[in-house]
């Protein structure tokens, strides 16, 4: 299937936290207590000022934050080749056969950076539906 280069798409950005600690490698040990993950208010104020000017929305600011753009801007902006692929992760609510028929868009280079952002951003991954941070 072809991919428009104009669609719109969506990535979460995970932002340098004040305690040093990496939701990228902790995050799936992540119970309650977030405080640990959380960003300083100016490397958020950079990070959003600095992917409104590449061109990107920011849909929301959280623990990270949720950026969209069209497909071309991310392929631009992160130097990657963005494609079509299957949703692989059958969770144990998940229907396989409904999963196995959702497309998602994949980058060449899963975690997406900027070495301009690299002080405040750890890097940039694609969203995938029904994940949040």
């Amino acid at each position: 299937m072809r991919i428009k280069k104009s669609n719109i798409i969506m990535a979460t950005v995970f932002l340098r936290s004040k305690t040093g600690r990496s939701l990228i490698k902790e995050g799936k040990a992540i119970q309650y207590d977030v405080t640990p993950y959380l960003a300083a208010p100016e490397t958020y104020e950079k990070a959003i000022n600095e992917f409104k000017k590449l061109g990107f929305t920011i849909e929301a600011k959280g623990i990270t934050l949720s950026i969209s753009g069209p497909l071309k801007l991310f392929e631009k902006t992160f130097k990657v080749k963005i494609y079509l692929g299957k949703l692989d992760d059958h969770g144990p609510s998940q229907n396989r056969s409904s999963a196995e028929n959702r497309t998602i868009y994949l980058s060449s280079r899963p975690l997406m950076k900027i070495k301009e952002l690299e002080d405040v951003v750890e890097g940039v991954s694609l969203t995938k539906p029904g994940v949040l941070f």
